[in-house]
């Protein structure tokens, strides 16, 4: 089971890696969409894991 301190780092490096990456290639409506499907990913995952 991984702990809760890794599960936030690993969360925050995804989320910043990823917001890099869409701001490189996306238009600003496409950012948002999965700027909040991440955020959903991450917290069933977060709900999942515990």
């Amino acid at each position: 089971m991984i702990s809760n301190w890794i599960y936030y780092v690993v969360a925050l490096l995804v989320v910043i890696l990823a917001a890099y990456t869409i701001k490189k290639a996306a238009s600003c409506m496409l950012k948002l969409v999965v700027f909040i499907v991440l955020l959903a990913a991450l917290g069933a995952g977060y709900f999942y894991l515990s």
